[in-house]
């Protein structure tokens, strides 16, 4: 008696684990009727001045060192990647592959790892939802820089600074900014033939 609800226990453990799908081009999607929490708070967006719909922003040659503070001990290279805003408060990221994103993987909604972002004057807050712990929301926090650069921290915000707190930028940035782990640069690329089609997000 007791091994057959031990298995059932596993086997309810195991049904349950698998929390995403993947899109047609196998990228990682949430389960069908899933509402991402930041969905509820998006604005659209009415100018291109702090995002730019109409450009990607791009990460290229960036690298992250692991050390104990005062002493490099090893550097590795990210994989470059890059985002791509909608203007309804959606996003997604891509790898690159280690090549120049192709205009077609651009435009298309399959591709991807998929969210939600939050802006608040030139801070950022996103929301993705990935395969970590079987399909879970990853929080990711940053700013548009004065060249109109997408800066995010490497550090989840979560670990380092109440999530109430991001958009304070006395708060929010200054904590993030002592955190060990660093930051990414996308640059901001216009891109010729962005289209629009709706996200299935």
């Amino acid at each position: 008696m007791l091994k057959r609800i031990s298995y059932l226990i596993l086997s309810l453990l195991l049904t349950n684990c698998s929390h995403y799908v993947l899109s047609s081009t196998g990228y990682t999607r949430p389960p069908e009727k899933y509402k991402f929490p930041y969905s509820k708070h998006t604005k659209k967006l009415h100018t291109n001045q702090i995002i730019d719909t109409t450009a990607i922003y791009y990460l290229h040659d960036s690298y992250f060192t692991s050390g104990d503070g005062n002493h490099e001990i090893k550097k590795y290279k990210r994989t470059d990647a890059f985002i791509r805003f909608y203007d309804d408060g959606r996003l997604k990221i891509q790898s690159s592959r280690g090549e120049y994103p192709k205009i077609e993987d651009i435009n298309n909604i399959n591709n991807g790892i998929v969210g939600y972002y939050l802006l608040k004057g030139n801070q950022i807050k996103i929301q993705v939802y990935s395969d970590i712990d079987a399909g879970s929301n990853q929080l990711k926090y940053g700013y548009i820089d004065e060249n109109k650069n997408l800066i995010i921290y490497d550090a989840n915000p979560r670990t380092y600074i109440s999530i109430f707190n991001l958009f304070s930028e006395q708060n929010g940035r200054k904590k993030m900014e002592k955190a060990y782990y660093g930051k990414k640069e996308y640059k901001k690329i216009k891109v010729e033939g962005i289209i629009y089609e709706k996200p299935n997000w």
